[in-house]
């Protein structure tokens, strides 16, 4: 009986050790993709409404359109991942007059 207590304390700190560690491996941790991504977001946010399609071109390359499609919007590819779209809406000035949320999209944009 007297080995019961120490049995159970020791019990009970080998729980509490053990329970801590899987908590700390689901804690996530930026890869390198997220880094990534996350520089892109930000480079993609830089484009305003009133920017000019020579700012756009500095990030952005045309998409190929897949199917008919109405001229407004237009599909723009990220340069540096061509899967990653924006919809841009131009002025008739050439400046940008809205711009989509960025999103996924085949890199040769015939079933996007």
């Amino acid at each position: 009986m007297k080995k019961l207590p120490i049995v159970l304390a020791f019990a009970l700190f080998a729980f509490i050790s053990f329970a801590q560690t899987p908590q700390e491996k689901k804690q996530a941790k930026p890869c390198d993709e997220c880094f990534a991504l996350a520089m892109a977001v930000d480079e993609l946010n830089s484009i305003r409404p009133g920017d000019d399609r020579v700012k756009v071109r500095e990030i952005f390359v045309p998409s190929p359109l897949g199917g008919f499609r109405p001229a407004s919007p237009e599909r723009w590819a990220y340069k540096k991942c061509p899967h990653i779209k924006v919809d841009f809406e131009f002025d008739k000035d050439g400046n940008v007059k809205s711009a989509s949320h960025p999103y996924l999209g085949t890199a040769n944009g015939i079933s996007d």
